[in-house]
């Protein structure tokens, strides 16, 4: 997830839902979700490995449990997982190039008629 990040940060126009998902553990998936500002401590533990906005030990109501019942139930075993906008799964770290591509690929099937 941590090679990921910064190439899917360096997209410009494009919308990245992100599920946390407790692979390795649900601390950090629970501190993410549960801090002041999530998107803000995400950022800083993917890009910089900086850990300070995270609240561990923090209770709130999350997702986490819910995400990985999910993701077993779709046959996910790891991060990163990509889904796209034609269903198709890509698991891994691929680059920006491959990015682009799938992205430009779901692009124009949205304009055809």
């Amino acid at each position: 997830c941590q090679q990921l990040e910064p190439e899917l940060a360096s997209l410009d126009n494009v919308t990245v839902y992100t599920f946390l998902v407790p692979f390795q553990g649900e601390t950090k998936p629970i501190a993410v979700w549960c801090a002041a500002d999530r998107e803000q401590a995400w950022e800083r533990l993917m890009l910089h490995g900086d850990e300070t906005l995270l609240s561990p030990g923090a209770a709130c109501d999350h997702p986490i449990a819910r995400n990985l019942e999910l993701a077993r139930r779709l046959g996910v075993q790891g991060t990163p997982t990509l889904v796209w906008a034609d269903g198709t799964r890509t698991e891994g770290f691929v680059g920006r190039a491959v990015l682009e591509e799938r992205l430009a690929q779901a692009g124009s099937r949205e304009r055809q008629p």
